[in-house]
């Protein structure tokens, strides 16, 4: 029976580390005291998906990102401002993945999937400086309440927006052996 015994043990430890909640008002309100650094929330406005059959096509997106504590230290993030996010193709299939317009190559894109781009299914990969440090999200998000209208003629258009939501994944980025 003994045998058992480190397990029990490391059940113990690992019970009160599972059972705390990460999402909702709870898991943000951890999340900024443990992370003064990561962003309360992120904010997809005004979404518009075109296309026409045999092209062309176009997704646009204004990315915005918030932070509860702006006092510790200086947040570097041209995201608070709003961020236009665009990909546009000569045919109705649209790449993958885009970069959206911060003048720092902090912010880019992935659709997920062809119907991605119909549905507003998503993954950020968002970059920013907080206390001389980078930091980094990867955040999956499928916008709700999309207004779609396919006309006759072949044309389809999605609008919608704004869509707020938590970022995931939120982690500093170190990459010297003197980071601590």
């Amino acid at each position: 029976m003994h045998f058992l015994a480190p397990l029990t043990a490391f059940t113990l430890l690992l019970t009160p580390t599972l059972s705390t909640p990460v999402t909702g008002a709870t898991g943000v309100t951890a999340r900024q005291q443990s992370q003064p650094c990561a962003p309360l929330s992120y904010t997809i406005s005004n979404y518009l998906y075109d296309s026409k059959v045999d092209g062309p096509a176009r997704l646009l997106f204004v990315f915005k990102s918030e932070f509860r504590n702006t006092s510790i230290g200086i947040i570097t993030d041209p995201a608070q401002e709003g961020s236009k996010c665009e990909v546009v193709s000569e045919t109705e299939t649209l790449p993958m993945e885009g970069e959206c317009s911060t003048g720092r190559g902090n912010l880019m894109f992935n659709i997920r999937g062809r119907v991605g781009q119909e549905t507003g299914d998503l993954q950020i990969i968002h970059d920013w400086r907080c206390e001389g440090q980078e930091w980094l999200s990867s955040t999956h998000h499928k916008m709700e309440n999309l207004d779609c209208t396919a006309r006759p003629d072949g044309t389809q258009s999605c609008f919608g927006g704004p869509d707020t939501f938590e970022p995931e994944n939120v982690r500093r980025i170190c990459s010297t052996p003197t980071c601590s």
